[in-house]
């Protein structure tokens, strides 16, 4: 549902969307973007490979790098896009903004750089997997701290964790999209925000940086300029509901682009490896064969 009336997905038998409709109340049903996979294009010869998206009537076409990764957008604001040699998203530029991310062995965010200015640098402190502190560009100050719960972020400070720092705190919905932040006495700061499915945001925070918005209770940060999610592994696109790059888990989703086996309501895919339903399932057969093994090997001699 939207405020509108009603958005539909229409998808292909290999789980890529070819279509988004919306039928107003007591209106008609429009086609507001299509989207093309032709693997007969030189832009895009893999399979599921994204060839084109029109939105509105203006159309974005995708060039692949050969190895299955998105590395150019063509459309009313161009898109080039960065990876290192274990396919992980490294920056791009992004209309009027470039952005170099550097990460860490295992794939998180560990410093972000915009444009080449060190007022837009900021890194990523990590206890675990998640990120505790942010840093201003050479390290030395603590710009914001996470304090986390059990099921994940609970308050941030707005500096280190004493009694000087100005501390909010988040609120979720049902999801883990963060909706809205309210200060110590209840009041809310910033925006409300909201989301559709998969994961497009109303009204974004800031224009340049990252925002733990949608996912992010798990500490999801959303790059505001290149509109993609760091999502474990891979980046994903909301807007298109897809990764931009292929799954480094053979198997891991049901093609090597899609998210949450095209059900980001129920389902998720955090990791960027393995979808929820994909890796309950493998982990319903890997206990079965378990169970199989331990049943054969203590059965009864006749």
């Amino acid at each position: 549902m939207t405020s509108a009336g009603i958005r539909a997905y229409v998808h292909d038998d290999n789980a890529n969307r070819t279509q988004i409709t919306e039928t107003p109340s007591g209106g008609p049903t429009t086609t507001v973007a299509t989207d093309t996979y032709d693997r007969t294009a030189a832009n895009s010869p893999g399979l599921d490979e994204l060839t084109t998206m029109t939105v509105d009537g203006k159309t974005t076409t995708f060039d692949d790098n050969g190895d299955g990764r998105v590395t150019t957008q063509a459309g009313s604001v161009g898109r080039t896009m960065s990876w290192d040699g274990h396919d992980r998203w490294t920056g791009g530029t992004f209309g009027t903004t470039t952005v170099v991310n550097t990460l860490d062995p295992a794939g998180k965010l560990q410093q972000r750089r915009a444009n080449g200015n060190d007022a837009t640098t900021t890194r990523h402190s990590y206890a675990g997997g998640s990120p505790v502190f942010v840093l201003n560009d050479d390290g030395t100050t603590i710009t914001t701290t996470n304090i986390d719960g059990p099921v994940g972020a609970v308050a941030t400070y707005h500096g280190p964790p004493t009694a000087g720092s100005v501390v909010t705190f988040p609120y979720f919905n049902g999801h883990g999209d963060s909706t809205a932040t309210a200060d110590s006495t209840g009041a809310r700061t910033g925006l409300v925000k909201s989301y559709d499915p998969f994961g497009n945001q109303d009204v974004a925070s800031y224009t340049n940086g990252t925002d733990e918005a949608w996912t992010g209770a798990g500490h999801k940060k959303t790059d505001i300029s290149a509109n993609l999610v760091h999502m474990g592994a891979w980046p994903y696109d909301p807007t298109r509901g897809r990764f931009l790059s292929v799954d480094p888990i053979d198997g891991g989703n049901p093609n090597n682009y899609e998210y949450a086996s095209q059900d980001p309501v129920d389902g998720y895919d955090l990791t960027g490896e393995c979808d929820f339903y994909t890796c309950m399932g493998n982990g319903v057969k890997k206990a079965g064969k378990k169970a199989g093994k331990w049943a054969w090997k203590n059965q009864e001699k006749s």
